[in-house]
């Protein structure tokens, strides 16, 4: 069995990408494209497959293992990996999602002390956060908490040394290169700088996370009165 895939348990196997890694970066533009690209063709075998769950440069496929061929899924992977060069891209070209954000202390704890930290106005580093797009690397640590990068070099810093217990919901914070939203309220050490309105993850839609893999995002600032309008909480 190839080094990259490896059966957890009768009814789960690990796909490792690192292979597709040509950024010489641990989070790769090229691995979240293998990952898309094996996810569409997955969804395309008829295969007894109860849910796929990426991450940011490995896939956990979980089966029914009563219906399940183990030894045959994990030959047609290796084929599938050995050949993902000649195979068809998946197209990524969706529309790029506006995120509003509320920028302003009265939600974003970190907002002054990060932009005095860099040299900046809070005019600028919003305006550095909100200049280009992030493409969404994963989904997790929590119902639909998206993993974003990367942020403009000036933003880039570590997590807090010593975490909040209490997080909002909607708080967009930065860790390193990346940025995210927090889908509810919780614990958290990112560096929050605005908090978004909408709700990131509902178990009762048929599209239970707001945002998926490969998307790409922006963030709009917004004021008070439109981040309420859109249902934002001021309060935490």
């Amino acid at each position: 069995m190839t080094p990259y895939i490896r059966q957890i348990n009768e009814s789960a196997l690990h796909i490792d990408f690192a292979l597709f890694n040509s950024d010489s970066d641990e989070l790769s533009q090229s691995c979240t494209d293998a990952l898309l690209n094996f996810t569409h063709w997955l969804k395309q075998q008829n295969w007894p497959v109860i849910e796929i769950v990426p991450a940011y440069r490995s896939a956990l496929v979980q089966f029914d293992f009563a219906r399940a061929k183990p030894q045959q899924f994990i030959a047609a992977i290796e084929q599938w990996l050995t050949n993902y060069s000649s195979v068809d891209q998946v197209s990524t070209n969706e529309p790029v999602l506006t995120l509003p954000c509320l920028y302003s202390e009265r939600v974003a704890p970190d907002l002054i002390r990060l932009a005095q930290a860099k040299g900046l106005s809070t005019a600028e580093l919003i305006q550095l956060h909100i200049s280009r797009s992030y493409r969404v690397f994963c989904i997790g640590f929590s119902p639909g908490f998206p993993y974003l990068g990367w942020v403009a070099p000036q933003l880039a810093s570590p997590r807090l040394a010593r975490p909040r217990i209490h997080v909002a919901a909607g708080s967009v914070g930065i860790a390193d290169r990346q940025t995210g939203i927090y889908p509810q309220a919780g614990p958290g050490g990112w560096n929050i700088i605005g908090r978004c309105p909408l709700q990131l993850f509902n178990a009762e839609r048929a599209q239970k996370c707001l945002l998926k893999p490969g998307q790409h995002v922006r963030f709009e600032a917004i004021d008070e009165a439109r981040f309420i309008e859109l249902g934002g909480q001021l309060e935490s």
